[in-house]
């Protein structure tokens, strides 16, 4: 049940640097189904001229004005965008080519994680994990260290992976892969990954990252497991222990981290709209994240992480 995405560029490093970032996608086969996405990516200064009404408008960062089903998005620092919703095809254009991979990435996982909860499976900002045939989501919050309690795991441990920051739920409360590159901090410790699977990410007005290719943890990927825990993680001293967590807080933790999708790349620029049209459809979806949440909390036992010392320091010294 995955969604196909045709990517043209004009150029072949930003194509190259998709195409490792997404590669366990392309290694599991084309899909021909009605998700088709298409996306086309222009390493040029842009030239399209912002047409249609003022639809949304995020002081700093974008403008995005919407003519019929299209919309064109301009970005505060010239890059552009535009996405056809009825033809589900876009583009990005940018004369960086840091700033062109940065942005398509982003599209393609906004508009291929709507087209998944179509289908009913939807991204949680989780670390996905896999043991015995059954799945544990941790949830921490953005920047709280999914991605190097991943790596740390992979190196000590043989658990399986699911994703380090959005894996796949469903309504039967089942936890499916989406394995992306791992992104750490651009001083973290990778000394023990060889270096041919080590690339910089750079994001512009933030710190950028070093990310690691899934090739590196591919073997360890599983998919298609029942819920069994949900641990909660909590920062802080002491040594790392579990304790039962009370069901409003999974259930606080669930609104956030799957119905809201807080730290999930949903892109506001793509995502929202204020037609009738447009609101119907995020009602819908959020209704569904709703029923995914409630089938989580019904099969998973809750669980409070208390990360401890050990894992803090960490976390502090490479996340």
């Amino acid at each position: 049940m995955g969604v196909a995405a045709r990517v043209h560029c004009n150029a072949p490093g930003p194509l190259e640097e998709l195409r490792r970032d997404f590669a366990w996608f392309a290694s599991r086969g084309p899909n021909s189904g009605e998700d088709a996405l298409e996306l086309q990516l222009r390493l040029s200064a842009p030239t399209a001229a912002a047409r249609g009404r003022l639809t949304l408008w995020h002081p700093g960062r974008y403008r995005a004005y919407d003519e019929g089903a299209a919309r064109h998005i301009v970005y505060a620092d010239g890059a552009q965008a535009g996405y056809d919703f009825s033809a589900r095809r876009g583009w990005v254009a940018s004369p960086s080519p840091e700033r062109l991979r940065e942005l398509g990435y982003l599209a393609l996982l906004s508009r291929a994680g709507e087209a998944l909860e179509r289908r009913g499976r939807h991204r949680v900002h989780a670390l996905g994990l896999g043991a015995g045939g059954r799945a544990g989501l941790v949830l921490l919050a953005e920047g709280g260290g999914k991605s190097v309690l991943a790596l740390a795991l992979l190196r000590q441990t043989a658990l399986a992976i699911l994703s380090d920051d959005t894996p796949l739920v469903d309504a039967e409360g089942r936890c499916w892969a989406w394995p992306l590159r791992l992104g750490l901090r651009a001083d973290a410790d990778l000394s023990s990954v060889p270096s041919h699977w080590v690339r910089p990410f750079y994001r512009l007005g933030r710190q950028p990252k070093r990310v690691i290719d899934v090739d590196y943890f591919a073997p360890r990927v599983s998919s298609g497991l029942p819920a069994a825990w949900l641990f909660l993680g909590r920062r802080g001293a002491g040594p790392p222990r579990l304790r039962p967590a009370r069901p409003g807080a999974v259930a606080a933790a669930l609104a956030d981290a799957l119905v809201l999708g807080r730290g999930i790349a949903q892109m506001s620029e793509y995502m929202l709209g204020w037609s009738p049209q447009r609101l119907a459809q995020l009602a819908g979806l959020a209704a569904a994240r709703i029923r995914a949440a409630r089938a989580l909390a019904r099969s998973a036992q809750g669980v409070v992480f208390e990360m401890g010392q050990v894992l803090e320091e960490l976390v502090s010294e490479r996340a």
